[in-house]
């Protein structure tokens, strides 16, 4: 299974986590790369880090 990793961790046990839901996770994710959303949300990220 390929996990996207970046400057966003995100970290879930799968004996804690259910495998269906881990698997939308990873869908979303690649999703969200795939369409540029997740390079927005991490760019608006680090833009209201610097102005705290």
């Amino acid at each position: 299974m390929e996990i996207y990793s970046a400057n966003i961790f995100i970290m879930l046990s799968k004996k804690s986590s259910d495998i269906v839901i881990l698997n939308k996770i990873n869908k979303a994710i690649v999703t969200l790369t795939d369409n540029s959303e997740l390079r927005e949300i991490s760019r608006h990220w680090e833009i209201s880090q610097k102005e705290e």
